[in-house]
């Protein structure tokens, strides 16, 4: 009996050292009660839906678009074509703020294609975007809106692709990008430097919801994908139709 005691004793000492490192010191008690760092702010598992989506045609100046619905979505990207020297503004009636995702190029230089994002944005009906352009360019403006459930949407990566001297007997690719994870996000636009109406297609079973907009000085189309199963990677082609003796180039953006 006295030796099974002092074993017992033993233990005790030892727990009780162990745990009062991890808990009942102030130094256990502050690290007890604290959240694990979220490791870059989201990314990773969830399922996307879109919510909803849009194009607009540009006008001289500044574009407004129509009135969305954006409630419950936590991931809103907007995409627009424009020309000059001083890059216009986005803005929304919801006040959000916007971060410059990617900005590519034709190989003359001009037009420009710019993708800018929100992550967590304040969403609802009524929801309105508007490009302030800085020249007499008509800057066309595509807006998608998704929803990312179980996990907060991260932005990956961009590329650009090599630009193309004819839209007919080339097509512009966006270079291959690799998804962080399965259950990626992927937009990617195409625009030309003509005011040619034209419908392009993606490949990589990418989904054009949109038509595309045109006039102005340059045009633009743009798509998504949603990859919900695996993390393989992806390089867009873009096909016009019809063919068109334009510069044109493309670019792609991933979410996780």
């Amino acid at each position: 009996m006295k030796r099974f005691s002092i074993i017992l004793f033993s233990a005790f000492c030892i727990l009780h050292s162990d745990f009062s490192q991890t808990v009942l010191t102030a130094e256990g008690l502050a690290a007890f009660g604290k959240k694990p760092s979220s490791g870059g702010g989201g990314g990773g598992g969830g399922t996307w839906t879109l919510v909803t989506s849009s194009s607009t045609q540009g006008t001289t100046g500044n574009t407004t678009t129509g009135a969305l619905n954006t409630s419950g979505a936590n991931l809103i990207t907007v995409g627009f074509v424009w020309a000059g020297g001083t890059t216009p503004t986005l803005s929304d009636s919801k006040g959000n703020i916007w971060t410059l995702g990617v900005t590519s190029t034709t190989g003359g230089g001009n037009p420009k294609v710019n993708w800018y994002y929100c992550i967590s944005p304040t969403v609802g009906s009524g929801h309105t975007f508007t490009v302030t352009a800085a020249s007499g360019f008509s800057s066309h403006v595509h807006v998608y809106a998704l929803t990312k459930s179980g996990g907060t949407p991260a932005f990956h990566t961009s590329n650009t692709g090599t630009a193309t001297g004819n839209f007919g007997s080339s097509h512009p690719s966006t270079g291959s990008i690799t998804p962080a994870n399965a259950n990626s996000l992927f937009f990617s636009s195409v625009w030309w430097d003509t005011a040619n109406a034209n419908s392009p297609t993606a490949n990589s079973s990418f989904t054009v919801p949109n038509a595309s907009t045109s006039g102005g000085g340059g045009g633009i189309q743009t798509a998504y994908k949603i990859k919900s199963s695996d993390s393989s990677a992806e390089n867009v082609t873009w096909t016009p139709s019809p063919s068109i003796n334009a510069d044109a180039n493309s670019n792609l953006i991933d979410f996780n």
